[in-house]
């Protein structure tokens, strides 16, 4: 592509159609946007998709992690952690994220709280199996806990913890 965006320049500066100068100041442009590209990409091994964002001259700041969370049975809340879960309100450290989505495919019906609110029933989005539903303005994930409504079993749930859900334009 940035080959034919050269031959266009090349072909409207010798037809007159552009005047040379402002010839020139694309072909500058467009080798320094080449060359930029370059020098981030260039790490990059195409067959090995990178790990980590060492090495790059872009960094994602958009960490993200998935998590597979067992909710506790006998209808306990489960917080949610940096680890996956943990039973009852202990003190836990959480995946810093600024969004959770909570994906039920459960079989059963859960009820989700963010920002330790814990009454049954009350200040929680309630999901049914195969809902889900994203949290926006939390700190990490710790701030989410959930419960089985159903039945005393455990119940398997899984998350997306990210900062946002797309990249924003700088």
């Amino acid at each position: 592509m940035s080959i034919l965006l050269l031959r266009f320049v090349e072909r409207n500066a010798e037809s007159g159609e552009m005047v040379h100068a402002s010839a020139i100041k694309l072909f500058i442009l467009i080798k320094k946007y080449l060359l930029g590209l370059n020098n981030v990409m260039a790490s990059y091994d195409i067959k090995t998709p990178p790990e980590t964002n060492a090495g790059s001259q872009y960094f994602n700041i958009n960490q993200c992690r998935s998590f597979k969370i067992t909710l506790a049975a006998n209808k306990a809340m489960t917080r949610f952690t940096s680890t996956g879960q943990v039973v009852a309100d202990a003190i836990t450290a959480g995946f810093p994220c600024g969004e959770v989505t909570v994906v039920n495919k459960s079989g059963k019906n859960i009820e989700v709280y963010d920002n330790n609110h814990t009454t049954d029933g009350v200040d929680c989005m309630y999901l049914e199996d195969d809902e889900s539903f994203t949290f926006r303005g939390l700190t990490n994930t710790a701030d989410i806990s959930a419960k089985n409504t159903e039945d005393n079993a455990t119940a398997t749930i899984y998350i997306r913890a990210q900062f946002f859900s797309s990249n924003p334009a700088r």
